[in-house]
């Protein structure tokens, strides 16, 4: 190995030469005219400048352990979670000149680690240096505070000591800090032999009675190649991370063209997929295979089938497409340990997923594989093994296959990120109210499922409508809850709908129902199994006149038509005459007037039979007061009368309402009780 120069040595040693010689190296000239004649206006002076070399200490990284690292990146960068604060950089250290080139040179490196650039002899011209920020000139006498630049036909000593100054830089120093900043990206680099760059060489040239320099050629940097990974001098065969680079690429399109399956659809697919591009790699097994060659990863990608893979290939390559997803709510984790049966006892690699019901699931893809004790699915999203929780068996095919986690795993994750659950998994679903129902729920029907939804913002006796996919439970805090019955004309020319109180253990899913809640909020989430329709239903009079109707997806009103949404609030009409709404109210719908999902609506439908107790020429209300008929009888008018029962009112049992006491023989409903009239 050379000897390392100091660079403060060489420069001290560089001035020293200058100093001594008074520029020697600076060209002399043919000059008849010092005063600005026409002639000295041609005059040209270059002074050239050395090439410099470095060969660094060893730092003690082999080139194979970088390329490693750099691959492993390569992964962790297209997740978006690459460390790459692990220390101070060096580039804080650096400032000027030196700062520009260790960028520039760090953006070209970066790009000879991916394979996007093969050369490692890396030039910046003037006009590159320009751009980056450095001052090249021209520059007068004054500009660089000497006397004269060219005297006497020569380049002047002190005009190249100013000169020097603006355009130094210490090409050790900056090679020693991208090493430090950049081991991974520098894995190609022979760090055993000597290094070069070149410095830019000046320019005088007379013009408008006076000389000016500037800086004229390149600054060129060359690193060597190690031999392992060069194809030719100063270049690099880029084949290796091109690969990588493909495999990754490989990934995200799995990932992209799984992404409208469920999670648990996606996670069956991965698995699949990554099986259908790999075969256990028996003869690496037996060889003894440590852990943490993330080659590993990219031979289950790159599309080889020669580059077969073993436990930590599958296991990782798993975890590497659940971590591309994006999942929110769902955790994939790499348990290292010992495994009894399966492709055999000895040191095992398989994943732990967390699934977004809170609970553990195992999943060894390498036993799912074709020919294994667990394919296709035995051994994944497995549960209720027998045993300890950091000990336990499965029983496949009547045999057993025992996993136990190794001391760093258990330090690693905990006793709880590692217990699995003892049943099974079942998706959970959280409904977004800002998109379509059905849609969401469209891939799980007839599917068991967890649903997450609440209805927050109310206030307890005030109504609402409830449309609902699937059966819910009813539970005695809910409130009260009503079916549609119809809708009449009374007497006195007001228009009712008649609501009667649901007294079932279950609402039917997909059917429109009205809830008096009890209180602030009222909680539908829980496990449900899906009809194998899910679309919002509806119930109809038997005059089919009217229709109570369940929305699954936003309905906007472009029009006034014949739809009446449920007032929540006080308020005026749609019908232009300012008329008042009151809150619980079924008000005829304007333009812009909106529904969110889960929600419902009443609807005249003009196609239906003659309407009882009006003609067809009658027009349509603006509002429509609700009548809530309880289980045993009673009647509660909301909307119009907020306050409770009626006071001496009498109703058909359909919820007409009479202008006196009738005199027809019958049932009715007065003060709230059923009243027989003989």
């Amino acid at each position: 190995m050379k000897k390392k120069t100091n660079p403060n040595q060489s420069l001290l040693a560089f001035a020293t030469m200058l100093l001594l010689l008074q520029c020697p190296a600076a060209p002399a000239i043919a000059q008849t005219n010092t005063d600005g004649a026409a002639e000295a206006a041609k005059n040209v002076i270059t002074v050239q400048s050395e090439t410099q070399a470095v060969t660094l200490p060893d730092n003690g990284l082999c080139n194979e352990d970088l390329l490693k690292g750099y691959v492993q990146q390569l992964f962790d960068e297209s997740l978006g979670r690459a460390d790459k604060a692990r220390h101070k950089s060096a580039k804080e250290n650096l400032s000027g000149n030196d700062l520009i080139l260790y960028q520039a040179l760090k953006d070209e490196i970066e790009k000879i680690a991916k394979g996007e650039r093969t050369s490692t002899e890396i030039s910046f011209s003037v006009s590159d240096l320009k751009v980056l920020g450095m001052d090249t000139g021209p520059w007068t006498a004054a500009d660089l505070g000497v006397s004269d630049i060219v005297k006497d036909g020569q380049y002047t000593s002190e005009a190249y000591s100013a000169v020097s100054k603006k355009l130094s830089f210490d090409g050790s120093r900056i090679i020693s800090a991208l090493l430090a900043d950049c081991p991974y990206e520098l894995y190609w680099y022979e760090k055993t032999a000597q290094s070069s760059w070149t410095y830019l060489n000046y320019s005088a040239s007379y013009s408008d009675d006076e000389w000016k320099t500037e800086a004229v050629g390149e600054i060129k940097f060359s690193f060597p190649v190690a031999t392992e990974y060069s194809s030719a001098d100063y270049t690099v065969n880029s084949g290796l991370i091109a690969s990588v680079n493909s495999s990754i690429d490989n990934a995200k399109a799995i990932v992209e063209g799984n992404k409208d399956k469920t999670l648990l659809e996606r996670l069956e697919a991965y698995r699949a997929k990554i099986c259908e591009l790999v075969s256990y790699n028996s003869a690496a097994a037996a060889g003894g295979v440590a852990y943490g060659n993330p080659w590993q990863l990219v031979w289950v990608f790159d599309g080889n089938p020669e580059t077969n893979v073993v436990c930590e290939g599958y296991s990782k390559a798993f975890k590497y497409l659940c971590d591309l997803s994006g999942f929110s709510d769902v955790e994939c984790i790499i348990a290292t340990g010992t495994m009894v049966g399966g492709t055999g006892a000895g040191g095992h690699m398989w994943n732990i997923i967390r699934m977004d019901d809170g609970n553990n699931y195992l999943v060894d893809v390498t036993n799912c594989d074709a020919g294994t004790i667990g394919a296709d699915t035995e051994l994944f999203m497995a549960y209720g093994p027998t045993g300890t929780w950091d000990n336990y068996t499965f029983t496949v095919k009547s045999q057993n296959i025992t996993y136990i986690y190794d001391d760093k795993t258990k330090r690693s994750f905990g006793q709880a990120a590692l217990t699995l659950s003892t049943s099974g998994y079942t998706s959970t679903i959280t409904l977004d109210l800002a998109g379509d129902i059905a849609t969401q729920l469209e891939a799980y029907k007839g599917q068991t499922v967890n649903i997450g939804f609440e209805r927050t913002g109310l206030t307890a006796s005030s109504p609402i409508t409830i449309c609902l996919p699937y059966a819910y439970k009813v539970k005695a805090s809910d409130g009260k809850y009503y079916t549609f019955t119809g809708v009449s004309k009374g007497d006195d020319d007001k228009w009712t709908a008649t609501m009667t109180e649901f007294t079932g253990e279950y609402l039917t899913a997909n059917t429109p129902y009205l809830l008096v809640p009890s209180g602030a909020s009222v909680d539908f989430s829980g496990t449900y199994t899906l009809p194998a329709s899910v679309s919002a239903g509806s119930t109809t009079t038997g005059d089919s006149k009217w229709t109570f109707k369940g929305v699954y997806a936003k309905k906007t009103w472009t029009a006034a038509g014949n739809d009446y949404g449920f007032a929540a609030n006080d308020g005026t009409s749609a019908d232009g005459k300012g008329t008042a709404v009151k809150a619980g109210d079924f008000v005829r719908v304007g333009s812009g007037a909106s529904l969110d999902p889960l929600r419902c609506f009443l609807t005249y439908n003009t196609g239906g039979g003659a309407r009882k107790k009006a003609s067809p020429a009658d027009p349509l209300p603006n509002s429509i007061r609700v009548l809530l008929v309880s289980s045993k009888g009673s009647v509660t008018s909301i909307g119009e009368i907020k306050t409770g029962s009626e006071d001496d009112v009498w109703y058909t049992l359909d919820g007409r309402k009479l202008t006196g006491q009738p005199t027809k023989n019958g049932l009715y409903i007065n003060n709230g009780k059923k009243v027989i009239v003989k």
